[in-house]
């Protein structure tokens, strides 16, 4: 049912003879991964350009890799700040320090989520070039 409304709603192609491609397998695994931060607008709009096998499979592609990227960075990074937290801290210090840094990561995911909305959003707004601007027409008319 709920590939049914993913294609209903245009982010996947129909099925052919019910059999699931590459292209449809790539396109739910994102969609899997990617709808816990995004509204399924929004994913319409992320993947609304990608139609042939070739650009799904670029897309995939670039996703895997900045999933890779991604997690080997946050988990160095963390790995890095825990490590920092456990040497001479007491056991209290060490689980308040440790409460404040998914505090720090929840706080960072949800203002990256926001910029993205904002950035998806920003396909559905004319695209202005500087020169348009009514601040830049009113110093040109002085």
């Amino acid at each position: 049912a709920m590939i049914n409304n993913y294609i209903k709603d245009g982010l996947i192609p129909r099925a052919e003879s019910k059999k699931y491609s590459q292209v449809h397998l790539a396109l739910l695994t994102m969609i899997g991964t990617l709808k816990q931060v995004l509204s399924m607008h929004n994913l319409s709009q992320l993947f609304a350009s990608y139609r042939k096998p070739e650009e799904v499979a670029g897309l995939y592609e670039n996703f895997l890799r900045i999933q890779h990227s991604t997690l080997l960075d946050s988990a160095g990074q963390t790995k890095s700040k825990i490590s920092d937290i456990v040497e001479g801290d007491n056991e209290e210090n060490y689980r308040e320090t440790l409460r404040g840094l998914a505090l720090q990561l929840s706080v960072e995911a949800r203002i990256r989520i926001l910029i993205a909305e904002k950035i998806l959003a920003m396909f559905g707004e004319p695209r202005t070039d500087a020169g348009d601007d009514k601040t830049t027409r009113k110093k040109e008319e002085k």
